[in-house]
């Protein structure tokens, strides 16, 4: 049988106002978004003229404010129109038959509006179309912020699991909408589909630049002739009423401002020009709201540790094509988290892929950090976050009784991918899974008294001399929390007159947005790494070695970590080399007793005809503000002058529970991640505290017998 020939509609119809019929243009209801499709699309918004589109507002200068993607046959853009005559309007529709079908239609309720229309701007000139891929190209039709409203109308529900990341809602997506769409403006979505709706909602709810509203509110803001529209004017909207189905609404404001916002433009322009900057830091806070329920996402790609940048451009410049294993531990087994905290904690990491470093923030580094060198500025400003490098797994406890069972559990992370890729995964990962946790899990606190307690604390360490940092980003309550403490202790720094000092801090984010020096030494994954590859014979020497081929020329301070195998074992390697020692500006404790180490310290540097008065002493493990005090004033009395400290969870999680009228302590998360292995060797850490003895069991003994180390 011969194929039937479609009808064709006669050309002149349309620019005769003769509306178009849909017979003429009918087209198959779906369209493959990844496929190559034959499409023209500008470079850049600015390079689009809208004259053509929109005749009659040519010489106003005006851009669309309404964009409905998947357009269909445009009614909404036709409801729409007559209703708000000054705002321009642009469907986006992929299949050509469909835009073709909606472009006719505007030219004819525009010729037959100019013929009955006496207003000096005639009808339906304020809508428009293109056909476009809106999964592909959104940011290259609309400039930052230039949307109010935003129409996702019965999409394409693609049933299939396998064809969910074909769905035009989806995390890799909404930071272009946020991108577009201004502070305040609209998403509107509906369905038929209960579960497409459920998707929707969920993942706008939780990316951190909308907010649900519901239709009651917008109504009372005037937005009920668009409710309406959406509810009504679509071909798919007419089907659904006329078989009685049910329609599923969700609308979501674009929030006003939050720490989230430079993400989507970093993530959409890549590199965005000089003049993008993150606002001034908040103003003091008095008394706190409840926890945020935002995602936990880092503000920056610099919101990390220091020593994460330096140690990256080792690698880079030493292993780089080393692949890594990291793996979570949670230290204390009798702290469970929630399922919901995991599946937060798992939505939170995949917008880890929105960050990038921006213009500024590379210039900023030139100045701040001049020991990254050019070549790895380059590499970082190219770095995104491979939220693929992370597997996420929940076990539920087996003792919570069956009406619990499932609810609680412990959490199993594992990174994997190139070393220098995977070691920037710590830092953040840990932050983000506390303050999930203390999102979702422990939520008996609040942040009243957080500024007071950090302004007291900088003050007594300033008044008894103490040159000290905040080393607090891993396990921090939460990105506010640090905040906080950061503005307060330099509001302590710069209102006490005592012989301390706040040296800096060690989140690379936080020194540039208050003006502080960003601190970082060398970290343990260092030593395990170089240790696993080059053998663990002389493992701290070697390590050393690298170090300085990478940093010996370029002015930074050398300051080496003495407990990865043990600080025994340390000055084993660390006293066979004077010039060495000499070298390197001191050394950093973080396991052990403290007030064991300066007198051991000061006994090595001596015994090489060192003056330890030179030598800079780091004390860095779970410090409090009296304890950073006393170990001062035993290094004073040792003429250890140049002893610092970098104080962590005592600045950023210390927290009383509401519940006990704030009188027993919230306890902060006790969780690392560790390197557990480089190109398949397996890599160990002993320290000098054996509960933090990490790694291969075999190997951690072939280590201690290789050092005569004594065994537990």
């Amino acid at each position: 049988m011969a194929k039937r020939k479609r009808e064709q509609q006669p050309q002149e119809m349309p620019s005769e106002g003769l509306l178009p019929q849909k017979k003429f243009y009918r087209q198959r209801a779906h369209a493959n978004p990844f496929s190559d499709h034959s499409l023209d699309y500008p470079e850049s918004p600015r390079a689009i003229d809208w004259a053509p589109h929109y005749p009659a507002f040519a010489a106003s200068g005006k851009v669309p404010e309404f964009a409905d993607v998947g357009c269909g046959f445009g009614g909404l853009l036709i409801a729409l129109a007559p209703q708000f005559p000054d705002t321009l309007m642009l469907g986006l529709e992929i299949r050509v038959q469909v835009s073709q079908y909606v472009q006719d239609r505007i030219t004819a309720l525009r010729v037959t509006n100019a013929t009955q229309s006496s207003d000096s701007t005639p009808g339906f000139q304020n809508v428009s179309i293109v056909r476009a891929n809106a999964m592909k190209f959104l940011p290259n039709y609309f400039t930052k912020h230039s949307l109010s409203a935003l129409f996702f109308l019965f999409p394409d529900p693609h049933f299939k699991s396998r064809k969910h990341k074909a769905r035009i809602i989806s995390p890799t997506l909404l930071a272009e909408y946020a991108y577009v769409l201004r502070p305040g403006g609209i998403v509107y979505t509906i369905t038929d589909v209960k579960d497409l709706h459920e998707w929707m909602r969920e993942h706008l709810t939780n990316f951190p630049l909308f907010e649900p509203v519901d239709e009651d509110t917008l109504r009372k803001e005037g937005k009920g002739p668009i409710i309406d529209a959406v509810y009504h004017s679509t071909e798919e909207g007419k089907k659904v009423a006329s078989n009685k189905g049910d329609k599923w609404l969700a609308c979501f404001r674009r929030i006003e401002y939050t720490r989230f916002d430079a993400h989507c433009t970093a993530y959409i322009i890549g590199n965005p020009p000089a003049s993008l900057s993150f606002p001034p830091p908040p103003p003091p806070f008095v008394t706190m709201a409840a926890p945020s329920a935002a995602l936990a996402v880092p503000p920056s790609i610099l919101d990390t540790d220091l020593y994460k940048l330096s140690m990256q451009q080792a690698v880079l410049k030493t292993f780089p094509d080393a692949q890594a294993t990291y793996r979570f531990t949670n230290r204390n087994k009798a702290t469970l988290f929630s399922r919901q905290c995991a599946e937060r904690f798992r939505t939170a990491v995949s917008h880890f892929s929105f960050l990038a470093l921006t213009q500024e923030e590379r210039e900023w580094l030139q100045k701040a950090c001049p020991f990254l060198e050019p070549s790895y500025l380059e590499f970082l400003s190219g770095f995104r976050y491979k939220p693929e490098q992370v597997d996420i797994q929940f076990v539920p406890a087996d003792d919570q009784g069956d009406d619990n069972k499932g609810v609680s559990g412990q959490i199993y992370i594992t990174i994997t991918g190139p070393w220098v890729e995977a070691i920037m995964w710590e830092v953040p990962l840990m932050a983000c899974l506390s303050e999930t946790y203390f999102q979702t899990v422990d939520k008996d606190w609040d942040y009243e008294g957080q500024a007071d307690l950090a302004f007291e604390k900088g003050k007594t360490l300033l008044s008894n001399g103490c040159a000290f940092s905040e080393f607090g980003t891993r396990r921090r309550r939460s990105y506010r929390t640090q905040e906080i403490v950061v503005e307060n202790l330099v509001k302590a720094s710069e209102a006490t007159k005592g012989p301390g000092r706040l040296t800096g801090t060690s989140n690379v984010h936080l020194a540039r947005l208050y003006d502080l020096e960003p601190i970082g030494t060398i970290a343990h994954e260092w030593f395990m790494g170089v240790a696993a590859l080059r053998g663990y014979e002389n493992a701290n020497a070697k390590a050393l070695k690298l170090w300085e081929e990478v940093y010996e020329s370029s002015g930074t301070a050398l300051i080496a970590l003495t407990d990865t195998f043990t600080t025994s074992a340390f000055f084993q390697e660390f006293t066979e080399d004077g010039p060495r020692a000499q070298r390197w500006t001191g050394l950093r404790q973080d396991s052990g007793d403290p007030f064991t180490f300066g007198p051991r310290v000061k006994e090595v540097y001596e015994s090489l005809g060192i003056d330890p008065a030179t030598k800079l002493l780091v004390f860095s493990d779970s410090l409090s503000t009296e304890k950073a005090v006393k170990i001062r004033e035993q290094c004073t009395s040792l003429g250890l002058a140049k002893a610092s400290f970098g104080i962590g969870t005592h600045f950023t999680n210390d927290f009383k529970s509401l519940s006990s009228n704030r009188q027993e302590k919230s306890k902060a998360l006790n969780i690392v991640i560790k390197l557990a292995q480089v190109d398949d060797k397996p890599c160990i850490k002993l320290s000098d505290d054996l509960t933090k003895t990490t790694g291969d069991k075999s190997t951690v003994d072939y280590v201690i017998d290789l050092y005569h180390l004594p065994k537990s």
